[in-house]
């Protein structure tokens, strides 16, 4: 006997009918909704490659540039260098192991600083000569090169030892001074260098200082090297009489 009249059976039936609708529906969805996911999952990488590569091609731009950049650093210098005589690239040689050594003095040796100035100033305005060569006989391009590195080699004594032209007398320090400004002038432009320029009292305030001076250059060359110019070498008459020569 049936408990279920015929109106109660297709009223189950049909809602079985949903139930599975629903499922499938369901399924479909889901299914649609994986698809999805996956393919924004794809897009997601695809950028993320897309990216990567961007990336990876900039890199070699860049060092693609740089080395493009040091090679014409390079090819500069180089063809610089090739401007430069033998006599320049002495005395500029002379000048960079000068400019290394700087770098060991300590804190207690600002005599030594003095003396690697004077030996300078020697050099540059008082025909004293390195390795045998004056000033005057380099080359324009490196009379500029070595006035620049003396600049330097001023400048990093000045940050190392400051006040260090105080020598002698305060005049023999404004006559160092002088000499500084003019061979930083001369660094940036060479017609702005010139021994006259040093001064006639500036010049004479130096030789009259030439035998303690000499205490100087000789504490400091003894470890850094040696320059020998009229101030260390010759009479002081001749130096008179050779600014008399550049005076007239």
């Amino acid at each position: 006997m049936s408990y279920y009249s015929d109106g109660e059976k297709k009223s189950d039936i049909l809602l079985i009918i949903l139930l599975i609708f629903a499922l499938i529906t369901l399924f479909l969805i889901s299914i649609n909704n994986s698809k999805k996911i996956q393919s924004l999952e794809e897009e997601i990488s695809t950028l993320k490659t897309i990216k990567q590569e961007e990336k990876q091609n900039d890199n070699t731009n860049i060092e693609n540039n740089s080395t493009v950049k040091e090679n014409n650093i390079y090819e500069i210098e180089e063809n610089d260098n090739n401007n430069l005589t033998k006599k320049d690239k002495q005395v500029l040689e002379y000048l960079e192991d000068i400019d290394e050594k700087v770098n060991y003095l300590n804190n207690t040796e600002k005599s030594k600083a003095k003396g690697v100035f004077i030996g300078i100033v020697d050099f540059l305005f008082y025909d004293g000569k390195i390795n045998g060569i004056s000033f005057d006989e380099l080359s324009d391009e490196g009379k500029k090169e070595v006035l620049k590195k003396s600049s330097n080699i001023d400048a990093k004594l000045d940050a190392k030892f400051p006040n260090y032209k105080d020598t002698i007398s305060q005049k023999t320090k404004l006559a160092f001074n002088k000499a500084s400004d003019i061979i930083k002038r001369g660094s940036i432009k060479l017609s702005d260098f010139s021994k006259e320029k040093l001064g006639k009292d500036n010049y004479n305030e130096i030789i009259r200082n030439r035998d303690q001076l000499k205490i100087y250059t000789k504490e400091a060359f003894g470890i850094i090297g040696e320059t020998t110019g009229k101030i260390t070498s010759s009479l002081k008459d001749k130096i008179k009489n050779w600014y008399e020569g550049i005076k007239n």
